[in-house]
């Protein structure tokens, strides 16, 4: 029951066995006698290439790819919790502590008769207590050959050789001895190990065993045409069948690692798949490992998660994590206000209607997006930048209308007539720029979707009289043409509401809390930085636009302009927000501009 338990999990996480074709070519290649122990080697094929990983040890993973070698000062750049692997970094060995990242290697910058070999350096690395069971970890490697193998094989099951006492560590160590030797020493010095005979005897006949196919097939002159994550597999497997036994995994439990993120130096958010339960997942990982993520997350099935917050203190409410998964999933709507992401502040749920559309690297990206607030300065830079870009484009047409000045007073003329009729086609192209640059990927964000429910409706008496006192983009002479009729009367409004509902306001709101549909009622930062911004534009609009009060209020009807422009911005925006959509404020604004330009001013 666990081993068939064990291959439906790495058969829907899409590892290396679903590729039938593959396996049977590598069956042939490289057989193994492998039948009372688990399989916990798996094989997946990312867009990088192809990962060997441990179901004891799921956030390590090892790449094995033939030719790779970097330099040594590129190692030494690495990202964090790196371990290159005999070659795989031009380097003498080193023990970067500070960043964790660690070259085991006997081949360059050293005396390589007093040099211990790749496998020996492993070994000692977890005798001495590197810590593999926390974060993620990536190990490279470029060859598999014994040696290579062994340290994979070493680090990868770490937490059966922590303690010196264990029987696996006391039947594997004379040979990664007398591997050790031959690997640095050659052949002939195998007597240094100082293994009584018959012992040794036994160490070569396991060492043969382990090497007579890659002997095998690189005799044959097949060594580069092989599969190295597979072969690498299989072998680790072999050894797992000569030294451990049934008993060392009565307690085996598969835990497949989909995705990772830090949330500080001591706490990470982690997806696992097992056919454990949350609270059993818990307590394993408990115990195994001695530690566990701040943020827990099981993936029942496609779609479909259970999320803990293992550690009751660790600062941050799930309320703002469900918050943050509901903003950003594609399934979430406030069309189906029953189906989002909720629970408890210990333990919640993905949507149950629909599941989830957002994939695990998407899910702790956003947890971690939850928990790391941004810097003050760079929430106070985009709201500065929100806000006041209308009048940085009016202090550029003013410089530009002061150097055509030198010219002449027909230059002015000319640049501010061009000004003018150019205003409206390049704030439509630009628009469309920043859409298709920042909402191709998540159009939905950022309001391209349909309507959720009615209550934005309530903004109507709001919205609809700040439009009449001239805070719409409607224009006051007619239209001599067709061309004019579509560029200032439908892309012009269109292109304004769209500029602030979506792209200044989506950029803000990535920082700030903003309203949902049927929630509670306020003023958000992105509401009120896109309504001044979207008011100042106006202001500054080198477009003559209409006001049906100026003969009534005359000094004071661009005063009432001003504030009918900032109302509809802010009445605007929240319709946005609680609508989910940038529809309704934007056939507003285009109707709204079509009855004023209709009307005999």
């Amino acid at each position: 029951m666990g081993s068939a338990m064990l291959e439906l999990i790495k058969k829907l996480a899409g590892f290396s066995k679903s590729d039938e074709s593959e396996q049977i070519k590598e069956s042939e290649e490289f057989s193994t006698e492998l039948s009372k122990l688990p399989d916990r080697y798996s094989v997946k094929e990312l867009e990088e290439g192809k990962v060997l990983s441990c179901l004891e040890a799921p956030n390590i993973s090892v790449r094995i790819e033939r030719g790779k070698s970097v330099s040594g000062a590129n190692a030494r750049k690495a990202g964090e919790r790196t371990i290159f692997l005999d070659g795989a970094a031009q380097s003498e060995p080193f023990m970067d502590h500070e960043r964790q990242v660690y070259n085991l290697d006997h081949h360059d910058g050293v005396e390589r008769s007093f040099t211990l070999a790749t496998c020996e350096q492993a070994l000692v690395l977890v005798r001495k207590g590197l810590n593999l069971s926390d974060k993620k970890w990536t190990i490279w490697a470029n060859d598999p050959d014994l040696d290579t193998v062994l340290a994979v094989w070493i680090l990868l099951n770490h937490m059966h050789l922590r303690k010196g006492d264990a029987p696996v560590y006391r039947a594997i160590v004379p040979l990664i001895r007398v591997e050790g030797i031959i690997d640095g020493l050659g052949l002939e010095y195998q007597d240094v190990a100082g293994l009584p005979k018959a012992q040794h005897k036994d160490v070569m006949s396991k060492i043969d065993h382990l090497r007579e196919d890659e002997r095998r097939i690189k005799s044959d002159g097949r060594w580069d045409e092989i599969d190295f994550a597979t072969y690498t597999r299989k072998l680790l497997n072999r050894i797992d069948e000569m030294f451990f036994r049934p008993e060392d995994f009565k307690d085996f439990k598969g835990l497949e690692e989909l995705a990772r993120a830090e949330l500080d130096q001591n706490n990470s958010v982690i997806v696992y798949r097992t056919d454990m339960g949350i609270y059993e997942m818990e307590e394993y990982l408990n115990r195994v490992y001695g530690t566990r993520p701040a943020l827990l997350l099981l993936q029942k099935s496609d779609g479909v998660y259970t999320i803990r917050k293992s550690d009751l203190f660790f600062p941050l409410e799930m309320d703002r994590v469900y918050r943050f998964l509901n903003h950003e999933d594609p399934e979430v709507s406030g069309r189906k206000q029953e189906n989002r992401w909720g629970g408890s502040q210990e333990i919640g749920g993905s949507p149950r209607l629909t599941g989830t559309g957002l994939k695990p690297s998407q899910i702790v990206r956003i947890c971690r997006q939850a928990y790391k607030r941004p810097p003050a300065a760079e929430r106070l830079g985009r709201m500065i930048t929100g806000s006041m870009f209308p009048f940085f484009g009016a202090m550029l047409a003013f410089l530009g209308s002061e150097l055509l000045s030198l010219f002449g007073g027909a230059y002015v003329k000319t640049g501010t007539d061009l000004f003018t009729e150019l205003f409206a086609p390049v704030v439509a192209l630009f628009t469309l720029f920043l859409v298709f640059w920042q909402c191709r990927h998540k159009p939905y964000l950022y309001g391209f979707r349909i309507p959720a429910g009615w209550d934005w409706a309530l903004l109507l008496p709001l919205t609809v009289p700040a439009a009449v006192a001239g805070g719409i983009w409607a224009v006051r002479e007619p239209f001599p043409d067709l061309y004019h009729m579509l560029m200032l009367g439908l892309f012009l409004p269109a292109s304004m509401e769209v500029l602030f509902r979506v792209n200044v306001h989506g950029w803000l709101q990535e920082h700030h809390e903003i309203q949902e549909p049927h929630g509670r009622w306020f003023l958000s930062v992105p509401v009120l930085v896109s309504g001044f911004g979207y008011a100042a534009m106006l202001a500054v609009s080198p477009l003559s636009l209409v006001t049906l009060l100026d003969g009534a209020l005359g000094l004071w009807a661009p005063v009432v302009q001003g504030m009918g422009a900032f109302l509809f911005g802010l009445g605007a925006g929240i319709m946005r927000e609680r609508s989910e959509s940038i529809l309704p404020s934007m056939i507003l604004q285009i109707l709204m501009c079509s009855l004023l330009n209709s009307l005999p001013i």
